[in-house]
Protein backbone atom coordinates (compact mmCIF):
# COMPACT_ATOMS: atom_id res chain seq x y z
CA UNK A 1 0.00 0.00 0.00
CA UNK A 2 1.41 3.45 -0.88
CA UNK A 3 2.68 5.51 2.05
CA UNK A 4 0.04 8.24 1.69
CA UNK A 5 -2.80 5.72 1.63
CA UNK A 6 -1.34 3.95 4.69
CA UNK A 7 -1.08 7.29 6.46
CA UNK A 8 -4.69 8.23 5.73
CA UNK A 9 -5.88 4.82 6.90
CA UNK A 10 -3.86 5.09 10.13
CA UNK A 11 -5.19 8.59 10.78
CA UNK A 12 -8.75 7.34 10.28
CA UNK A 13 -8.19 4.55 12.80
CA UNK A 14 -6.80 7.06 15.29
CA UNK A 15 -9.75 9.41 14.70
CA UNK A 16 -12.12 6.48 15.38
CA UNK A 17 -10.55 6.10 18.83
CA UNK A 18 -8.16 3.17 18.37
CA UNK A 19 -5.39 3.36 20.98
CA UNK A 20 -2.90 0.53 20.55
CA UNK A 21 0.87 0.35 20.68
CA UNK A 22 0.88 -1.01 17.12
CA UNK A 23 -1.02 2.00 15.74
CA UNK A 24 1.16 4.41 17.69
CA UNK A 25 4.33 2.90 16.20
CA UNK A 26 2.78 3.01 12.72
CA UNK A 27 1.91 6.70 13.08
CA UNK A 28 5.44 7.52 14.27
CA UNK A 29 6.97 5.53 11.39
CA UNK A 30 4.73 7.21 8.82
CA UNK A 31 5.42 10.70 10.21
CA UNK A 32 9.13 10.07 9.52
CA UNK A 33 8.46 8.60 6.07
CA UNK A 34 6.09 11.06 4.39
CA UNK A 35 7.47 14.00 2.41
CA UNK A 36 4.29 16.09 2.53
CA UNK A 37 4.48 18.78 5.25
CA UNK A 38 0.72 18.92 5.81
CA UNK A 39 0.42 15.15 6.16
CA UNK A 40 3.50 15.04 8.41
CA UNK A 41 1.85 17.61 10.69
CA UNK A 42 -1.40 15.62 10.85
CA UNK A 43 0.49 12.45 11.74
CA UNK A 44 2.54 14.25 14.38
CA UNK A 45 -0.60 15.74 15.94
CA UNK A 46 -2.17 12.27 16.01
CA UNK A 47 0.88 11.01 17.92
CA UNK A 48 0.52 13.86 20.42
CA UNK A 49 -3.15 13.02 20.86
CA UNK A 50 -2.09 9.48 21.71
CA UNK A 51 0.23 10.94 24.31
CA UNK A 52 -2.60 12.93 25.87
CA UNK A 53 -5.13 10.08 25.77
CA UNK A 54 -2.94 7.18 26.86
CA UNK A 55 0.64 8.19 27.75
CA UNK A 56 1.41 4.71 29.08
CA UNK A 57 1.57 3.50 25.48
CA UNK A 58 4.79 5.48 25.08
CA UNK A 59 6.53 3.50 27.83
CA UNK A 60 6.53 -0.07 26.64
CA UNK A 61 9.64 -0.89 28.71
CA UNK A 62 9.63 0.93 32.09
CA UNK A 63 13.01 -0.53 33.10
CA UNK A 64 14.71 0.86 29.98
CA UNK A 65 12.86 4.16 30.34
CA UNK A 66 14.11 4.74 33.88
CA UNK A 67 17.59 3.51 33.00
CA UNK A 68 17.77 6.28 30.40
CA UNK A 69 16.54 8.85 32.92
CA UNK A 70 19.07 7.80 35.54
CA UNK A 71 22.12 7.57 33.28
CA UNK A 72 21.74 10.71 31.12
CA UNK A 73 22.28 14.24 32.42
CA UNK A 74 19.85 15.80 29.96
CA UNK A 75 16.57 14.71 28.42
CA UNK A 76 16.28 13.50 24.88
CA UNK A 77 13.38 15.46 23.36
CA UNK A 78 11.10 12.44 23.07
CA UNK A 79 11.86 11.33 26.62
CA UNK A 80 11.00 14.76 28.02
CA UNK A 81 7.67 14.84 26.18
CA UNK A 82 6.85 11.31 27.32
CA UNK A 83 7.84 11.85 30.95
CA UNK A 84 5.83 15.10 31.06
CA UNK A 85 2.73 13.20 30.02
CA UNK A 86 3.14 10.04 32.08
CA UNK A 87 3.97 12.09 35.18
CA UNK A 88 0.37 13.34 35.16
CA UNK A 89 -1.09 9.87 34.62
CA UNK A 90 1.50 7.26 35.56
CA UNK A 91 0.83 3.74 34.30
CA UNK A 92 0.28 1.02 36.88
CA UNK A 93 3.70 -0.42 36.06
CA UNK A 94 5.26 2.67 37.65
CA UNK A 95 4.05 1.45 41.03
CA UNK A 96 7.04 -0.91 40.83
CA UNK A 97 9.44 1.95 39.98
CA UNK A 98 9.03 4.08 43.11
CA UNK A 99 12.69 3.57 44.06
CA UNK A 100 13.72 4.88 40.63
CA UNK A 101 11.50 7.93 41.05
CA UNK A 102 12.85 8.63 44.53
CA UNK A 103 16.41 8.37 43.20
CA UNK A 104 15.60 10.96 40.50
CA UNK A 105 14.53 13.42 43.22
CA UNK A 106 18.22 13.82 44.06
CA UNK A 107 19.07 14.88 40.49
CA UNK A 108 20.52 18.32 39.87
CA UNK A 109 18.11 18.72 36.94
CA UNK A 110 15.00 20.69 37.94
CA UNK A 111 12.90 19.00 35.25
CA UNK A 112 13.85 15.52 36.39
CA UNK A 113 13.12 16.34 40.03
CA UNK A 114 9.88 18.09 39.19
CA UNK A 115 8.52 15.39 36.89
CA UNK A 116 9.57 12.60 39.26
CA UNK A 117 7.72 14.33 42.08
CA UNK A 118 4.64 14.88 39.90
CA UNK A 119 4.67 11.17 39.11
CA UNK A 120 4.98 10.23 42.80
CA UNK A 121 2.18 12.66 43.69
CA UNK A 122 -0.22 11.09 41.20
CA UNK A 123 0.77 7.61 42.33
CA UNK A 124 -0.02 8.72 45.90
CA UNK A 125 -3.49 9.81 44.75
CA UNK A 126 -4.29 6.73 42.67
CA UNK A 127 -2.18 4.00 44.28
CA UNK A 128 -1.24 5.07 47.82
CA UNK A 129 -0.20 1.51 48.68
CA UNK A 130 2.73 1.92 46.27
CA UNK A 131 4.22 4.99 47.93
CA UNK A 132 5.28 3.52 51.25
CA UNK A 133 8.32 5.44 52.48
CA UNK A 134 7.96 8.43 50.15
CA UNK A 135 6.66 10.72 52.90
CA UNK A 136 10.17 11.63 53.98
CA UNK A 137 11.10 12.51 50.39
CA UNK A 138 8.00 14.70 50.05
CA UNK A 139 8.95 16.56 53.21
CA UNK A 140 12.50 17.08 51.95
CA UNK A 141 11.12 18.58 48.73
CA UNK A 142 9.33 21.29 50.74
CA UNK A 143 12.71 23.04 50.96
CA UNK A 144 13.59 22.71 47.26
CA UNK A 145 14.74 25.98 45.61
CA UNK A 146 12.18 25.45 42.82
CA UNK A 147 8.74 26.77 43.79
CA UNK A 148 6.85 24.35 41.56
CA UNK A 149 8.59 21.43 43.24
CA UNK A 150 7.74 22.82 46.70
CA UNK A 151 4.11 23.22 45.62
CA UNK A 152 3.84 19.69 44.28
CA UNK A 153 5.37 18.39 47.51
CA UNK A 154 2.59 20.16 49.42
CA UNK A 155 -0.05 18.52 47.23
CA UNK A 156 1.59 15.13 47.69
CA UNK A 157 1.66 15.48 51.47
CA UNK A 158 -2.00 16.46 51.39
CA UNK A 159 -2.88 13.04 49.99
CA UNK A 160 -1.30 11.18 52.91
CA UNK A 161 -2.73 10.32 56.31
CA UNK A 162 0.35 11.42 58.19
CA UNK A 163 0.26 13.27 61.49
CA UNK A 164 3.62 14.96 60.95
CA UNK A 165 2.79 16.17 57.43
CA UNK A 166 0.72 19.06 58.80
CA UNK A 167 3.66 20.34 60.88
CA UNK A 168 5.95 20.06 57.86
CA UNK A 169 3.55 22.19 55.80
CA UNK A 170 3.34 25.05 58.30
CA UNK A 171 6.31 27.02 56.96
CA UNK A 172 5.04 26.71 53.39
CA UNK A 173 1.88 28.62 54.35
CA UNK A 174 4.18 31.66 54.39
CA UNK A 175 6.14 30.77 51.27
CA UNK A 176 7.16 33.58 48.90
CA UNK A 177 5.37 31.75 46.06
CA UNK A 178 1.60 32.12 45.83
CA UNK A 179 1.37 28.73 44.16
CA UNK A 180 3.13 27.09 47.10
CA UNK A 181 1.00 28.93 49.68
CA UNK A 182 -2.22 27.86 47.97
CA UNK A 183 -1.04 24.24 47.68
CA UNK A 184 0.02 24.21 51.34
CA UNK A 185 -3.32 25.68 52.45
CA UNK A 186 -5.23 23.03 50.50
CA UNK A 187 -3.05 20.23 51.86
CA UNK A 188 -3.37 21.48 55.44
CA UNK A 189 -7.15 21.72 55.15
CA UNK A 190 -7.34 18.23 53.68
CA UNK A 191 -5.23 16.78 56.48
CA UNK A 192 -7.63 18.43 58.93
CA UNK A 193 -10.44 16.55 57.15
CA UNK A 194 -12.02 19.65 55.66
CA UNK A 195 -14.56 18.20 53.23
CA UNK A 196 -14.20 21.19 50.90
CA UNK A 197 -10.57 20.25 50.38
CA UNK A 198 -11.27 16.73 49.13
CA UNK A 199 -9.45 15.40 46.12
CA UNK A 200 -10.85 17.08 42.96
CA UNK A 201 -13.08 14.68 41.03
CA UNK A 202 -13.10 16.78 37.84
CA UNK A 203 -9.51 17.90 37.53
CA UNK A 204 -8.06 20.35 35.03
CA UNK A 205 -5.69 19.25 32.30
CA UNK A 206 -3.69 21.56 30.09
CA UNK A 207 -5.65 20.38 27.06
CA UNK A 208 -8.75 21.97 28.64
CA UNK A 209 -7.27 25.39 27.84
CA UNK A 210 -7.40 24.66 24.11
CA UNK A 211 -11.16 25.28 24.03
CA UNK A 212 -10.71 28.80 25.41
CA UNK A 213 -9.80 31.75 23.22
CA UNK A 214 -7.20 34.21 24.60
CA UNK A 215 -9.77 36.51 26.22
CA UNK A 216 -11.61 33.57 27.80
CA UNK A 217 -8.29 32.31 29.13
CA UNK A 218 -7.61 35.73 30.68
CA UNK A 219 -11.07 35.64 32.28
CA UNK A 220 -10.31 32.19 33.71
CA UNK A 221 -7.13 33.55 35.30
CA UNK A 222 -9.10 36.48 36.73
CA UNK A 223 -11.69 34.05 38.13
CA UNK A 224 -8.88 32.10 39.78
CA UNK A 225 -7.50 35.14 41.58
CA UNK A 226 -11.08 36.02 42.61
CA UNK A 227 -11.34 32.55 44.14
CA UNK A 228 -8.06 33.15 45.96
CA UNK A 229 -9.54 36.22 47.68
CA UNK A 230 -8.48 39.07 45.40
CA UNK A 231 -10.47 41.80 43.74
CA UNK A 232 -9.71 41.54 40.04
CA UNK A 233 -9.98 43.71 36.97
CA UNK A 234 -9.39 42.60 33.38
CA UNK A 235 -7.64 45.41 31.55
CA UNK A 236 -8.59 44.39 28.01
CA UNK A 237 -5.13 45.44 26.85
CA UNK A 238 -5.13 42.89 24.03
CA UNK A 239 -2.17 41.01 22.52
CA UNK A 240 1.20 42.14 23.90
CA UNK A 241 -0.50 44.99 25.71
CA UNK A 242 1.25 44.38 29.01
CA UNK A 243 -0.93 43.77 32.05
CA UNK A 244 -3.99 41.60 31.40
CA UNK A 245 -5.38 41.27 34.93
CA UNK A 246 -4.92 43.40 38.05
CA UNK A 247 -5.48 41.55 41.33
CA UNK A 248 -5.64 43.41 44.61
CA UNK A 249 -6.30 43.07 48.30
CA UNK A 250 -6.01 45.73 50.97
CA UNK A 251 -2.40 44.63 51.41
CA UNK A 252 -1.07 44.35 47.84
CA UNK A 253 -1.63 44.88 44.12
CA UNK A 254 -0.46 42.32 41.56
CA UNK A 255 0.14 42.80 37.83
CA UNK A 256 -0.72 39.60 35.94
CA UNK A 257 0.22 38.92 32.34
CA UNK A 258 -1.41 35.94 30.62
CA UNK A 259 0.03 33.94 27.71
CA UNK A 260 -2.15 31.27 26.09
CA UNK A 261 0.47 29.12 24.36
CA UNK A 262 0.51 25.46 23.37
CA UNK A 263 3.34 24.75 20.94
CA UNK A 264 5.78 27.31 22.39
CA UNK A 265 6.99 28.36 25.84
CA UNK A 266 6.93 31.81 27.43
CA UNK A 267 10.31 33.47 26.94
CA UNK A 268 12.88 35.50 28.82
CA UNK A 269 11.87 38.83 27.20
CA UNK A 270 8.24 38.20 28.16
CA UNK A 271 9.33 37.55 31.73
CA UNK A 272 11.37 40.76 31.71
CA UNK A 273 8.32 42.64 30.41
CA UNK A 274 6.11 41.52 33.28
CA UNK A 275 8.96 42.04 35.76
CA UNK A 276 9.05 45.67 34.69
CA UNK A 277 5.62 46.12 36.24
CA UNK A 278 7.07 45.78 39.73
CA UNK A 279 9.08 48.94 39.09
CA UNK A 280 5.82 50.84 38.83
CA UNK A 281 4.91 52.13 42.26
CA UNK A 282 1.31 50.89 42.16
CA UNK A 283 2.29 47.20 41.95
CA UNK A 284 3.86 45.06 44.65
CA UNK A 285 4.31 41.89 42.61
CA UNK A 286 4.09 40.62 39.05
CA UNK A 287 2.95 37.20 37.81
CA UNK A 288 3.32 35.65 34.36
CA UNK A 289 0.80 32.86 33.71
CA UNK A 290 0.99 30.56 30.70
CA UNK A 291 -0.91 27.50 29.54
CA UNK A 292 2.37 25.92 28.44
CA UNK A 293 5.80 26.27 30.09
CA UNK A 294 8.81 28.57 30.30
CA UNK A 295 12.15 28.64 28.56
CA UNK A 296 15.31 28.23 30.64
CA UNK A 297 16.23 31.95 30.26
CA UNK A 298 12.76 32.87 31.55
CA UNK A 299 13.21 30.61 34.58
CA UNK A 300 16.66 32.02 35.32
CA UNK A 301 15.51 35.62 35.02
CA UNK A 302 12.60 35.02 37.40
CA UNK A 303 14.91 33.29 39.89
CA UNK A 304 17.12 36.40 40.00
CA UNK A 305 14.34 38.99 39.90
CA UNK A 306 12.47 40.34 42.91
CA UNK A 307 8.70 40.11 43.17
CA UNK A 308 8.18 38.00 40.02
CA UNK A 309 6.43 34.61 39.89
CA UNK A 310 6.00 32.25 36.95
CA UNK A 311 2.98 29.93 36.84
CA UNK A 312 3.06 27.31 34.09
CA UNK A 313 0.15 25.29 32.73
CA UNK A 314 0.63 22.42 35.14
CA UNK A 315 0.74 24.71 38.19
CA UNK A 316 -2.27 26.62 36.86
CA UNK A 317 -4.24 23.35 36.72
CA UNK A 318 -3.28 22.67 40.34
CA UNK A 319 -4.40 26.13 41.47
CA UNK A 320 -7.72 25.81 39.64
CA UNK A 321 -8.31 22.41 41.24
CA UNK A 322 -7.47 23.37 44.81
CA UNK A 323 -9.61 26.50 44.58
CA UNK A 324 -12.66 24.57 43.42
CA UNK A 325 -13.00 25.90 39.85
CA UNK A 326 -14.37 23.10 37.70
CA UNK A 327 -13.31 22.65 34.06
CA UNK A 328 -16.83 21.67 33.11
CA UNK A 329 -17.99 25.22 33.83
CA UNK A 330 -15.60 26.61 31.22
CA UNK A 331 -15.97 24.12 28.38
Amino acid sequence: MPTRKRAEAALERAADGERTRELLEELEELADAVDDDELHQRLTLAVYRFLEDDPALFVDDPAAFFHELRTSDEFAEGTLITFSAVAEEPPEAFADRVDDLLALLTSGNDLKRGLSLRCLYHLAVRMPYAIGGATHAFRACLDDPNARIRGTACLALGTLESNDARDALEDRLRDESEYVREAAAWATARLEEDASASEPTDSWERTDFESLDPLEFESLVADLWDAMGYRTEETGAGPDGGIDVVAATDAERIAIQVKRYFETSATGPETQQVAGQTARSEFDRAVLVTSSGFTTPAERFADDATGVELIDGRSLCDLLDVNGLKPGSYR
